[in-house]
């Protein structure tokens, strides 16, 4: 998982996203909540299963409070980009930077 979870942190620090210290399973959290609105409102069909397995082991362990509040983030940076950026730009950039995750 680490490697994996490498490069996602890479690709996401492309959308100004700062990974937070000793904190992989909110950073993998983070990512899935980012990565599931893209996918809904870019409408992509494709997403790595791995990342809903990582994603639900990691909220297990996590605090409701703590999980919710991270995904709560992860939503609202996605958002933000769509504002910053526009929908179709943002799209295309989350198609380029996560190839491995999400497809048309």
């Amino acid at each position: 998982m680490k490697i994996y979870l490498l490069g996602l942190l890479i690709g996401l620090s492309s959308f100004g996203v700062q990974a937070k210290k000793d904190s992989s399973c909110d950073e993998v959290v983070f990512m899935h909540s980012f990565l599931s609105s893209a996918q809904f409102t870019c409408g992509f069909r494709g997403y790595n299963e791995e990342l809903i397995v990582d994603a639900a082991q990691c909220a297990k362990k996590m605090s409701s409070k703590e999980s919710d509040a991270t995904i709560k983030e992860g939503i609202e940076k996605f958002n933000d980009r769509v504002e910053m950026d526009g929908k179709k730009e943002t799209c295309k950039a989350v198609l380029e930077k996560f190839p491995s995750v999400v497809r048309k």
